[in-house]
């Protein structure tokens, strides 16, 4: 997976300081960033203290006595399976609160000190710097969707570009690709052999996750490339049972890993959102993103039917959103 260790963090050209990253990036002049807000409806989430609770407990404590448990079910269960599944926590978007995803974090830096349980690091900038791990991700739906909206007359050169400055940004440290945003069919159709060998792999984000992995196997070696050299990152709706069926099904062919979201930082009782952030507007143009899974496709009926038409996407698909 994308990595950048504890040694090498400040290396990488990313800044925590939101209003200096526009200045280290080369955008067309006629591009310009702008934030427009979103309604949002605030839920307001009351937990009441039990009688047997003690006076002045908070509620934080009172979801870390539910939530704990499930956690080291959890990290126990993967242990049991026999084999270490490499994982990393990417739960920061649907987390229960950023107070809980920190003890998750920490709790699960401290089990990987005492043993192995595959804990690779997290997502999440601050986190990976507070409890010393690393930081690890990939790129998001939003940066091909951005791209088409600069190169908006060329839907195909836009992603093609948009990989291309991300290697010249990041280079190998952070070459995992995202396959999804315009299908995965177009995805291998269109990384040629340079990248294929470059590049260190790929992340499955929807669709069927076993049909991926086939798919990356044969992407490989049809190129001559062993695949157990290639790392794959699972990232869709995962739970541990599908985590070990998954680790069971390619952990001897490709180089697997799991980036493990909301059933990690906000398995606490409550029903979760399925919460998604993405860019509607680049430069002027709407955006779209068609996925593996039509139900997770998004833009204008008349912009999804041009992106359709340019990446040459053909699935049918519907599968039900997990969260």
């Amino acid at each position: 997976m994308n990595t950048c260790s504890v040694e090498n963090r400040n290396k990488l050209r990313y800044k925590l300081n939101l209003n200096k990253i526009t200045p280290a990036m080369k955008l067309p002049a006629r591009v310009a960033i702008i934030a427009t807000p979103l309604p949002i409806t605030p839920i307001a989430l009351k937990l009441k203290p039990k009688p047997c609770c003690k006076k002045g407990i908070t509620n934080t404590l009172l979801v870390e006595v539910k939530a704990s448990p499930n956690l080291n079910k959890k990290i126990n269960k993967l242990r049991l399976n026999g084999s270490v599944n490499k994982f990393t926590e990417f739960g920061t978007r649907r987390r229960f609160s950023r107070v809980w995803q920190d003890k998750v974090v920490g709790h699960l830096t401290e089990q990987q000190r005492i043993r192995d349980i595959g804990f690779q690091g997290t997502s999440n900038i601050y986190l990976s710097k507070k409890h010393d791990i690393p930081c690890v991700g990939t790129f998001a739906h939003e940066m091909p969707m951005v791209y088409s909206g600069i190169y908006n007359d060329n839907l195909i050169t836009s992603h093609r570009v948009m990989l291309s400055d991300w290697w010249d940004f990041y280079g190998k440290d952070l070459s995992i690709a995202l396959t999804d945003t315009y299908g995965s069919d177009y995805f291998f159709s269109d990384f040629n052999m340079e990248q294929s060998i470059n590049w260190s792999g790929l992340r499955q984000d929807s669709g069927d996750p076993f049909e991926f992995g086939d798919k990356a196997v044969s992407f490989y070696d049809n190129k001559l490339i062993d695949p157990k050299t290639k790392k794959v990152v699972f990232s869709d709706g995962l739970n541990v049972d599908k985590i070990i069926k998954l680790g069971q099904g390619f952990n001897d062919k490709l180089d697997v890993s799991f980036g493990w979201g909301t059933n990690l930082t906000n398995d606490v009782g409550f029903k979760t959102l399925s919460l998604v952030v993405k860019a509607t507007k680049s430069n002027g143009n709407g955006t779209v993103k068609l996925s593996d899974n039509l139900n997770k496709s998004l833009g204008s009926k008349e912009n999804v039917s041009r992106f359709k038409k340019e990446f040459n996407y053909t699935n049918t698909k519907k599968e039900e959103l997990k969260n």
